[in-house]
Parts: structure tokens; C-alpha cells; sequence
């Protein structure tokens, strides 16, 4: 374990967009994105096209963390300004 790596910066904001690690709140926002554009996203995203629930989508978002603070995977979200929930 590097454990300088857990200061590194986790968040890029522009003037209109936001990207950062996911948050423990962003399952029910995910969620949300996936019902939204399911029709795109079964044919190139096939994790996200398995995620049926909040729960699902919340523990998607769970097992993400665990990866960045295990520093394993290092998964990072897009978020337009208005809704980044920064």
C-alpha cells in the first residue's frame, strides 16, 4: 500500500464539467444516468447495463470506492457543473 496516494487530488472541475471519485451518495444519481440511457449503454457498458436498482447502482458505487482505497482501480465519474454534487 502507497500510502501517499491517498492525498493525490481526486477532483477536476471546469466551467462546465466535474470529474472526481465517487461519492458514497452517487448511487441513486447513477442510477438515475443508467435508466436515462439504457438503450446506449447495454451494448457498450455491460457493468453498468447490469445494474437493475438503486441498490444495485449504490453498491456498484461501493465496490468503486473499496478499488480506490484499496488502490486497485482508480474509477472516476463525469458530472456536467450544475449536478456534480461537489
Amino acid at each position: 500500500m502507497q500510502n501517499h496516494l491517498f492525498d493525490i487530488e481526486n477532483i477536476l472541475i471546469t466551467s462546465r464539467t466535474v470529474i472526481r471519485r465517487f461519492k458514497e451518495q452517487d448511487g441513486e444519481a447513477l442510477f438515475n444516468l443508467i435508466q436515462d440511457n439504457r438503450e446506449r449503454l447495454d451494448d457498450r457498458f455491460s457493468p453498468l447495463s447490469q445494474i437493475h436498482s438503486i441498490e444495485e447502482s449504490a453498491a456498484f458505487v461501493h465496490q468503486k470506492l473499496s478499488e480506490w482505497y484499496a488502490q486497485t482501480n482508480y474509477s472516476l465519474a463525469v458530472w456536467d457543473t450544475d449536478s456534480a454534487n461537489i
